[in-house]
């Protein structure tokens, strides 16, 4: 059974930056929102939740995201994405994931100039043993199967789902 709740504003602000929906046992769901206003967002939505509320700091603002998304979209012919856009990590935090056929020297450099943990790369060609410099940029839901790696890109349950 889903959460009743409702955020108003609080995208659109960018105080929640992401939302989530955790299930911890068969019949019980938590809210975990990554916000930039905590303040905002324990107004909002603690009325409205009581203790199925968990309100942590975000990472990144939601314009930090925006931006990655953004020059993601801009290159998306030429570095040959097969999708990108946020993805909600187990913590509840955002980041935003770009799946792709290779990682360019050009695109290894860009993730690399980013703050730790705000993108993550999901090529679908990559090497056995990524170079230590971008170990920490791969996405991996499963051991690799040769040289084909990573797992499909979408919506997060939240997003799927919807308030």
């Amino acid at each position: 059974m889903p959460l009743k709740h409702d955020l108003g504003d609080l995208r659109d602000t960018g105080a929640a930056v992401a939302v989530t929906l955790f299930r911890p046992s068969e019949d019980r769901a938590v809210l975990v929102v990554a916000a930039s206003d905590q303040a905002a967002v324990e107004a909002r939505l603690r009325p409205q939740l009581g203790v199925l509320l968990c309100v942590v700091p975000s990472r990144w603002t939601k314009a930090q995201l925006d931006e990655i998304r953004d020059y993601l979209w801009e290159r998306h012919e030429q570095w040959q994405l097969l999708g990108s856009g946020p993805h909600h990590t187990d913590d509840g935090q955002a980041r935003m994931t770009a799946r792709l056929a290779r990682v360019l020297p050009e695109i290894a450099a860009w993730a690399n100039s980013l703050p730790d943990g705000i993108v993550a790369l999901d090529p679908w060609l990559a090497p056995q043993q990524p170079t230590a410099s971008l170990s920490g940029l791969f996405q991996r839901s499963a051991p690799p199967a040769a040289t084909q790696v990573g797992r499909p890109v979408g919506l997060s349950a939240s997003d799927r789902d919807g308030p």
